[in-house]
């Protein structure tokens, strides 16, 4: 219950307590995946309240202790927020890798999405929709989660291949 609570303070951007919660459990847990999204959350909270070199310090310190963990993606996922958009490509296609090897097909589809920015900058925009298509076509199984970013990556590709007609839908 205290996982849940502390996710939920992040959630509702109560952050100093938040962050309170998350070390505490942090420096209570012996479970590596359980430690993985804990510090996951604490890199999102600290990203959220402005706090980026704390973030960075935290993916420093805790980067080669989740790398066993069956977590470790999301940890590079959410860590990739903080980094300038070479280094979140690299640790955002890192985890794509990862997700798609252990069948996780929505760590896979939604990491995708969140590619698109970086695919439309440094790949072609062909390949940014074809991409962003299969995301969003891949999130449906997974109902409403994440399908409303798809949708919206999914638009902007459309837009910067001046396929305004698919993109309004």
């Amino acid at each position: 219950i205290n996982v849940i609570y502390a996710i939920t303070l992040n959630r509702c951007r109560e952050h100093q307590a938040a962050q309170k919660q998350l070390w505490n459990l942090i420096h209570t847990s012996d479970n590596v995946d359980e430690l993985a999204i804990l510090i996951s959350f604490l890199i999102s909270n600290y990203v959220h309240s402005g706090k980026l070199n704390d973030a960075i310090n935290v993916y420093q310190t805790f980067n080669d202790k989740l790398k066993s963990s069956k977590k470790y993606p999301y940890f590079l996922r959410n860590a990739a927020t903080i980094f300038e958009p070479s280094k979140a490509g690299q640790l955002r296609n890192t985890a794509k890798y990862i997700f798609e090897e252990n069948g996780d097909l929505f760590g896979y589809y939604s990491t995708i999405i969140n590619l698109t920015a970086y695919n439309l900058k440094n790949t072609s925009i062909s390949y940014a929709l074809s991409q962003a298509l299969m995301a969003f076509e891949g999130l449906q199984q997974f109902g409403a989660s994440q399908i409303h970013l798809a949708a919206n990556n999914l638009g902007v590709c459309y837009l910067m291949n001046n396929n305004y007609v698919e993109a309004i839908k």
